[in-house]
């Protein structure tokens, strides 16, 4: 049939292609976690975020780790397997436990301390968090 030879190639080309860019990502990907250089933006921004976790943003841990914010974001997502944000907001979470735990403090000054908007909203990612509502948690405790 007329062009059948140009699209076997076609195919043939578009495989390979496919295959090369697997092949360089996977090796990017490995070079990531070669790298101790990476380990040490991680954990710099790991305390950053432990020290900072009410003001804490990704684009300022990058500019802090002299990265730019996509390589940094991929980074930490490599190493953490879960965004800034998300490592953010657990530490957030972890301070609401000890609060909850420790301080004689009402479930709503807690989620107002830390930031949030509505008590609403605290419950449902605390409860994400931790599988159990603030109010339970702290009755438990």
């Amino acid at each position: 049939d007329y062009g059948y030879d140009i699209a076997i190639r076609a195919s043939l080309i578009r495989s390979t292609l496919y295959l090369m860019r697997k092949w360089h990502s996977e090796k990017a990907d490995s070079a990531i976690y070669e790298n101790p250089e990476g380990v040490k933006h991680v954990k710099k921004a790991m305390e950053y975020a432990r020290a900072n976790f009410l003001l804490a943003n990704t684009k300022e841990a990058a500019h802090l780790c002299g990265l730019s914010y996509s390589y940094f974001s991929r980074l930490f997502k490599r190493y953490m397997g879960k965004s800034f944000t998300e490592y953010v907001n657990s530490v957030i979470m972890n301070e609401a436990k000890k609060m909850l735990a420790t301080e004689n403090k009402s479930v709503t000054d807690v989620a107002m301390e830390l930031g949030f908007s509505s008590v609403s909203y605290f419950a449902k990612q605390f409860k994400k968090e931790t599988g159990i509502a603030p109010h339970k948690f702290k009755k438990e405790i």
